[in-house]
């Protein structure tokens, strides 16, 4: 039997979309409330009729916000990403592991943050090493596409001015994931994120040409 969370104010302080997210991997879960901290299976394993319309970033968004309320853990074993949801309390008869626990935590007391305790430091120190990493090459990404020969190239082809391209970045943010191997898939997915947009002509994506 699961523990019933709709009385939790830390999850009241989620948003409509991290409370999904942590709603379903309660149900994906091992019996410890231990599964993969790996975005791209988690995205495949919590919305298998979304994979098209859920980024690995929401996702890393999504375990940031958890974590921040104190309803997740981040740990590494051998290697691999794991999270773990604190005071998990599934009650049955006999557990089991699909999912190794962190180092320690049978023997040491489990790190937990109760409702008293101020929210634990959100900044990138305390995510996984490879989530870490990923992030760090997007957000360079983000910031080095304005003055980058990738941007020119895109505005030249579409005629527009570049300055629309770097406007249009912050959207962009919400469909980038982690696992662009170069610069150049970053631009290339931005540009048919940008294409698709333009197509259903919201005014904010209407086209302004050179010397207008």
């Amino acid at each position: 039997m699961l523990r019933d969370w709709t009385d939790s104010e830390r999850v009241n302080e989620l948003s409509v979309f991290a409370e999904r997210f942590f709603t379903r991997l309660i149900m994906k879960a091992d019996d410890y409330g231990c599964f993969t901290g790996n975005t791209k299976l988690i995205k495949s394993k919590l919305f298998p009729l979304l994979i098209d319309e859920i980024s690995e970033n929401e996702v890393l968004i999504w375990i940031k916000e958890c974590k921040n309320v104190g309803l997740l853990q981040c740990y590494q074993v051998k290697g691999k990403e794991y999270i773990r949801i604190l005071e998990y309390n599934q009650r049955l008869r006999q557990k089991t592991h699909k999912y190794p626990m962190p180092e320690g935590s049978e023997e040491v007391k489990q790190e937990t943050i109760t409702m008293q305790m101020p929210a634990p430091n959100m900044d990138k120190q305390s995510l996984p090493p490879e989530i870490e990493a990923k992030q760090s090459i997007l957000d360079a990404y983000f910031h080095d596409f304005p003055n980058s020969t990738h941007c020119e190239n895109i505005a030249r082809i579409l005629k527009i001015d570049k300055s629309v391209l770097v406007a249009a970045l912050p959207a962009f943010r919400k469909a980038a994931n982690l696992s662009y191997p170069n610069g150049i898939k970053f631009a290339e997915h931005f540009k048919n994120w940008y294409l698709k947009q333009k197509s259903t002509e919201p005014k904010e994506f209407k086209v302004k040409k050179l010397g207008q």
